[in-house]
């Protein structure tokens, strides 16, 4: 996928969350076949599921709490009538379909969306379940982060205070139940700003400096999980 394809499958953030996506794809290359069953969980907009389309071939179902078509399509429409592509409306706590059922699953800033601890964690047992013998979930979560970050949430954005943000730690929790996983962490400055142009330059300038800030400080968690 080109670059802006990547910036319109996150949607937000782009820069930062276009180039973990990227460092998520190269990472699953290779280990996606076209005969492989996908799953994106809190679609939205469909971002992941036109990844999973375009750079693996392979048949994705697309699904969120209400079926995501009518907006997948709107946001998508070159996706209109891919044979490949299926919606459905599901409950991520308790999914409507069959043990060992899938090869991929894939996730973005989801897990707040479920609001308790318990919740999260039930959402993660119920990936863990349908996800066949070395199955990979892929993830891209946005992190509880700095106390700078919580408090500038709750402060200007309205679903501050309803949104559950993981830690670092939970993340980890959450992930240990899978035979291995790989979490990083990254992005702290670059969610002050204000506009995609000025994220994008501050992103370049703070990305050689990630060294610099502790891993429990910064804003995206994302990964690859097998079971």
């Amino acid at each position: 996928m080109t670059r802006d394809e990547l910036y319109h499958a996150v949607g937000w953030d782009q820069a930062l969350w276009g180039s973990a996506l990227a460092e998520l794809l190269r990472a699953l290359a290779g280990s996606v076949p076209t005969s492989a069953h996908a799953l994106e969980l809190g679609a939205g907009d469909g971002g992941l599921s036109l990844c999973a389309v375009q750079t693996f071939g392979c048949r994705t179902l697309c699904s969120d709490r209400e079926n995501p078509k009518h907006k997948v399509l709107a946001h998508h429409p070159h996706l209109l009538g891919n044979p490949l592509l299926t919606f459905a409306a599901l409950n991520g706590l308790s999914l409507d379909l069959p043990d060992k059922s899938q090869d991929l699953v894939l996730f973005k800033s989801m897990l707040g969306a479920l609001s308790s601890w318990e919740h999260q964690g039930k959402c993660m047992q119920e990936i863990w379940r349908v996800l066949k013998p070395g199955g990979r979930l892929c993830f891209l979560e946005n992190a509880r982060a700095s106390q700078v970050h919580q408090w500038a949430r709750r402060r200007w954005r309205r679903w501050g205070t309803t949104w559950r943000y993981v830690s670092l730690h939970e993340m980890h929790a959450l992930l240990s139940i899978f035979r291995t996983y790989d979490l990083k962490a990254t992005g702290y400055l670059t969610a002050f700003a204000p506009t995609e142009r000025l994220k994008r330059l501050v992103w370049a300038a703070e990305r050689p400096c990630m060294w610099a800030i502790p891993r429990r400080s910064r804003y995206l968690l994302y990964g690859l999980a097998v079971k």
